[in-house]
């Protein structure tokens, strides 16, 4: 088992995570095989599970050390260390390889004997294939999705053909409110939870930089009602004609009277900056390239540069639309929009800021989205802004 000083010294991890990953160790050292580990979107779980590789995979395949137990077969020959890590959705795929071919190579270590893969391309693998794979690492990423019944299966089999491996879990959101609200943890790794830092954790500590949430619904009227209604439902009459009065003042104030293109043009801070759309369907998307190509924001910029990318797309589309975006250094208006593509695991460098364009009472799927303008930098001075165009936090009591 690794020490502080050790992890610190070999600079995979930050200190944050550092706790966790001793944690996790210790389970493993106590005789567990399964450990999940729940934390924050954007504090930094995919270096926890290079993390892990390093330690179990690539450093041991390179400096074979006789004196491990299990490390030579009986005829004297080095059995070499194999791992999985599967994967919800191909983008992720992509940013993982990514991330390990450069860790490896700043570590001197060779990216081999791992193969990171989605999680339904194992379906076509017999139970006889999945058991000549011989992994001794499993580790399962995004777990919570491991409750939609394609996926659960498929992982059921790859942990039946590898009885002896050691299964590692991550996810930022184990509750499947939306089925039932099953806990995937529960379900999967029973007691071996590792908690790490929540989101108001990580934002409180400065981990993550604190967002700047704009409500920027189309109809500010629309709002005003659905408030309206809710006064109505106070049973104190003083204290509900105190709110009618107040409500009645807020819609006598200008900002009733603008439209969702001058508040973004108000709000949005980098009018070169990059932002990630969320759309519900590809009808949605595709409604909204058309706002944006008649002017939605050329109060901003009058140069918008448009990406998309969407589950429909094939790989090699995604990875080459999502790579495009993340270069782009122009003084344009950057704006990718998506369809179930960004919501977890992929987090892009130099995003400004987010429009929730997609609407949820599902906790799940809202910390996902808001996910993404949240992970770990540098600058602390940054404040990314998440723009609430459909009034999510409507369902307030239902998202929290």
């Amino acid at each position: 088992m690794k020490t502080i000083q050790e992890l610190k010294k070999l600079g995979i991890l930050k200190g944050h995570n550092i706790p966790t990953y001793l944690e996790m160790e210790e389970l493993y050292e106590a005789g567990e095989n399964r450990v999940g580990i729940v934390q924050a979107t954007g504090t930094g779980k995919s270096f926890v599970a290079f993390q892990f590789l390093y330690d179990n995979v690539f450093k041991p395949n390179r400096d074979v050390d006789a004196s491990k137990e299990g490390f030579f077969t009986k005829d004297g020959q080095y059995k070499r260390k194999r791992a999985v890590v599967l994967e919800p959705r191909q983008g992720i795929v992509f940013r993982f390889n990514e991330l390990c071919e450069k860790l490896c190579q700043e570590l001197n270590v060779p990216f081999d004997d791992v193969i990171v893969a989605r999680y339904d391309q194992l379906k076509l693998l017999t139970d006889e294939e999945l058991k000549l794979l011989d992994f001794d690492y499993i580790i399962l990423d995004e777990f919570h999705r491991l409750g939609a019944e394609g996926r659960g299966k498929v992982t059921q089999r790859v942990l039946r053909a590898n009885p002896n491996a050691k299964v590692l879990g991550l996810t930022a959101t184990p509750i499947r409110y939306l089925d039932k609200r099953r806990d995937m943890g529960d379900e999967l790794f029973g007691d071996n939870i590792v908690r790490g830092l929540n989101v108001a954790e990580a934002i409180h500590e400065g981990v993550l930089p604190n967002p700047e949430y704009v409500m920027a619904v189309r109809s500010y009227e629309e709002t005003a009602k659905i408030i309206e209604d809710k006064i109505d439902e106070i049973k104190d009459k003083k204290t509900r004609e105190l709110y009618k009065k107040e409500l009645e003042e807020l819609r006598r104030h200008p900002e009733f009277a603008k439209g969702l293109k001058e508040t973004l043009e108000r709000k949005i801070q980098n009018k070169n900056g990059k932002f990630i759309a969320f759309c519900t369907d590809t009808e949605k998307l595709q409604s909204l390239r058309d706002e944006i190509e008649k002017g939605l924001l050329s109060g901003v910029n009058k140069n918008v540069k448009i990406y998309q990318v969407t589950y429909k797309d094939k790989k090699e589309d995604v990875e080459r639309a999502i790579k495009a975006f993340e270069e782009d250094k122009s003084d344009c208006f950057k704006i990718m929009l998506a369809v179930d593509m960004f919501n977890e695991g992929i987090h892009i460098s130099d995003v400004d800021g987010c429009f929730l364009f997609r609407p949820t009472i599902s906790p799940e799927v809202y910390t996902q989205q808001i996910g993404r303008v949240l992970s770990v930098r540098n600058d602390k001075d940054f404040h990314p802004q998440i723009f609430d165009i459909v009034n999510n936090l409507q369902n307030y009591e239902e998202i929290l």
